[in-house]
């Protein structure tokens, strides 16, 4: 039902923000070795 719905958009969207952080702190590490 609606709960299940809310329960899996909880998931999506935590999911997004951890993709981005390792997307972020992998571009900084990066950027470190190139210096």
């Amino acid at each position: 039902g609606s709960s299940l719905f809310s329960e899996q958009g909880r998931m999506d969207s935590e999911n997004k923000t951890k993709f981005l952080f390792n997307a972020i702190r992998s571009d900084l590490n990066d950027q470190k070795k190139k210096k």
